[in-house]
């Protein structure tokens, strides 16, 4: 058997790369003693296509002076190669260019089995077997963030990936459950992977303390997430400020792209918050750190917050590593989050999600709590754990898939 991992489509965004490493990183620790091969696919520069790559650039100014997201992600073999490098013991790194097609024809060339995960639907007659993906249905819940052009693109998408009769990965149950309501009739399988929260064990071993370097004087609580509407900031500065006068102590440190803010005006509004209440001194935004930096104040924090309004998987990325490393989270109560209560996961507050005042209360009941702590061999053996059970769902599907297509 050999199996390819393809990343086209999963690396504009940090979520996407996260995903393919959860993904890859599972499979392989569940594959250690089995000689079966397997590859990443991914971006390379495509040579013939200058014309995309400086269109890239343009649009990546263009989206700087809009206060759009603005990161700029070539299709860089080796920087996607560092970005995988822990990845590399186990997956034989294959130039993937610039599109899906690209991808599917450098799979090809090894011979490969099964693909996985597609976020489009191939031409009919595709004949490699496949595993799909669905990502959320965000659009659905918050259509004020997206464009009409952006609904009915993803609506398009969506469909033909629910309607294909295949199996499709997604990253939580409540997908499945929403896929049910807006498709109710759609003909895919879908199936939720494991949580697999698992410390690095370069992150276990961080011991520096970053303090000083950002000038942070006091303890506090840390969030982790891009400066996006549905992500919560503005309650949670209101919740905050309703900490504040409770009479807490602690500050709150902000970490995240804040050109990443959905409307032009978002962040500026909340700066104008901060300044109105006199609050800039106690909630610090840092903006957008390395995730050496990011993981070394996680693990300086009294908790993370996460008040997120909409997330694809339990918790989303800041929550996947704090459940890790055993850092407390202080979580919004949507029913993805929910979905950790049933992976027997320490050290996790609930609140009600758009409540200030129920937030408010929570972090102040957080800030003279004493937690669980536990030994880097516990969160680590823990993790594995968990990990190991991914990987064997992931292999369990991939067979699965093989026999149906006989």
């Amino acid at each position: 058997m050999k199996i390819s991992i393809l990343s086209y489509g999963f690396t504009k965004w940090n979520g996407g790369i996260d995903f393919i490493k959860i993904i890859s990183s599972s499979l392989a620790l569940y594959l250690k003693n089995k000689k079966l091969k397997t590859f990443l696919v991914i971006p390379s520069n495509d040579l013939n296509n200058v014309f995309i790559q400086l269109t890239a650039r343009i649009i990546f100014f263009i989206k700087i002076l809009l206060r759009k997201d603005a990161r700029l992600l070539h299709n860089n073999f080796k920087k996607f190669s560092e970005i995988f490098r822990d990845l590399k013991k186990d997956y034989f790194f294959l130039k993937g260019g610039s599109n899906l097609t690209s991808q599917i024809t450098a799979a090809k060339k090894k011979n490969t089995t099964i693909l996985l995960p597609m976020i489009d639907v191939p031409k009919k007659n595709f004949q490699i077997p496949w595993i799909g993906y669905l990502y959320d249905f965000q659009h659905k819940h918050y259509p004020q963030y997206f464009s009409k052009k952006e609904i009915l693109k993803r609506d398009i998408e969506f469909d033909n990936m629910l309607n294909s009769k295949k199996n499709i990965i997604v990253a939580s149950q409540t997908v499945i459950e929403d896929a049910k309501r807006f498709f109710p009739n759609h003909t895919s399988i879908l199936h939720s992977i494991p949580y697999s929260a698992c410390p690095q064990e370069s992150h276990l071993n961080i011991i520096e303390d970053l303090r000083k370097k950002y000038n942070l004087n006091k303890d506090y609580f840390l969030v982790s997430n891009q400066f996006f509407m549905h992500k919560g900031h503005n309650y949670l500065f209101k919740a905050f400020k309703k900490y504040i006068d409770l009479g807490g102590m602690h500050d709150l440190v902000c970490t995240g792209d804040t050109l990443s803010s959905s409307g032009s005006n978002y962040f500026d509004e909340l700066k104008k918050y901060l300044r109105k209440n006199n609050l800039s001194k106690r909630i610090r935004i840092l903006g957008h750190i390395s995730k050496y930096d990011q993981i070394c104040l996680l693990k300086k924090s009294k908790a993370l917050i996460q008040p997120t309004l909409f997330e694809g998987g339990p918790g989303g990325g800041s929550v996947y590593e704090s459940v890790g490393l055993g850092i407390p989270s202080i979580v919004s109560n949507i029913d993805v989050n929910l979905e950790l209560q049933s992976h027997n996961i320490d050290n996790l507050v609930f609140f009600e999600f758009g409540n200030a005042d129920d937030l408010s209360k929570k972090i102040f009941e957080a800030e003279n709590k004493n937690f669980s702590v536990f030994s880097n061999e516990i969160l680590l053996e823990r993790g594995l754990a968990r990990k190991n059970e991914c990987g064997k769902f992931i292999y369990n599907l991939i067979k699965k898939t093989l026999e149906e297509s006989n």
